[in-house]
């Protein structure tokens, strides 16, 4: 059974949130990546125009454009020590718009070409 490190949202806008968490996450990172482990990353964000009314995405209805983090912000950026990571060795980054980073993404397909079943 192959498993994966998912490593979730780790972005800018996140950042005093994860202070306490980011360096566990690089550990594991290393753990992964010296055991030829895969790692896949998300990035949650939205387009221009989910962010302009009607509002069509239910996170942007919930919480309007300007609490929403729009792709290619500064916010939205990966944080700088995830981003050295997420470079190294074909790390798959998959874009979201959603809580759920199976839904609208090609998740389920990065599993199953690279043969993984645990995340």
């Amino acid at each position: 059974m192959s498993t994966a490190l998912l490593i979730v949202d780790m972005q800018v806008i996140f950042t005093s949130m994860t202070s306490h968490c980011l360096s566990n996450i690089l550990t594991l990172s290393t753990h992964f990546q010296h055991h030829s482990l895969p790692r896949i990353f998300t990035q949650h964000g939205h387009t221009k125009e989910e962010l302009t009314p009607p509002y069509k995405n239910q996170l942007v209805k919930k919480w309007g454009p300007s609490g929403s983090i729009a792709k290619d912000s500064p916010d939205w950026e990966l944080m700088p020590d995830i981003i050295k990571i997420a470079a190294d060795n074909d790390c798959p980054i998959i874009h979201k718009n959603t809580y759920d980073a199976f839904i609208n993404t090609n998740l389920a397909e990065v599993l199953k070409e690279r043969e993984i079943q645990r995340v």
